[in-house]
């Protein structure tokens, strides 16, 4: 009996030992966390998901002429509200948001604004015989030229700033 006792006494003394406490997470723990591209289809899923097969009832009630001009009309609204969602999101996770948008703003708007509609010019022009013509080409190289300096001085002065504010 008195062993019975001292086997039942070794087994609680070895329930509550503690066990080392886990660092908190404050936004949770998880033995599988989602990966980017689960992410995306479980966003991909809320809106499409169950929504595609009730399109048809849908077109069935609001009829032919009116179905496809709200269907843009909430495709517009979703599209937005994950818009915002995405924003947000990024401005939670970079802590300078705006030395990167300078750096996006560099790199991606004076190409479109300057380099690209240059070379398609040149690139329709240049479909005639005779070619895009002296003054169409010189004036495309020279705003072509103003385009990649304006790329190259913006992105030396964003990046410029961005290793200022981060490794001084």
């Amino acid at each position: 009996m008195s062993a019975d006792i001292e086997k039942n006494s070794q087994n609680n003394k070895s329930e509550n030992v503690e066990k080392p406490a886990k660092k908190e997470d404050p936004h949770g723990s998880s033995d599988h966390p989602t990966s980017y591209a689960e992410t995306m289809m479980h966003m991909m899923k809320g809106n499409v998901g169950a929504g595609l097969f009730a399109m048809g009832d849908a077109f069935k009630n609001g009829g032919i002429v009116v179905s496809p001009f709200l269907t843009l009309i909430l495709a517009v609204i979703c599209v937005h509200c994950e818009h915002i969602l995405v924003i947000i999101a990024v401005a939670e996770a970079v802590p300078k948001l705006g030395l990167f948008i300078s750096l996006i703003g560099s790199l991606c708007s004076t190409a479109l604004a300057l380099i690209v509609p240059s070379l398609l010019e040149l690139i329709v022009k240049s479909d005639k015989p005779k070619g895009p013509g002296r003054t169409i080409f010189i004036k495309n190289s020279l705003i072509i030229l103003l385009g990649f300096l304006g790329t190259v001085t913006g992105t030396y002065q964003s990046l410029s700033d961005i290793i200022a504010e981060f490794f001084s």
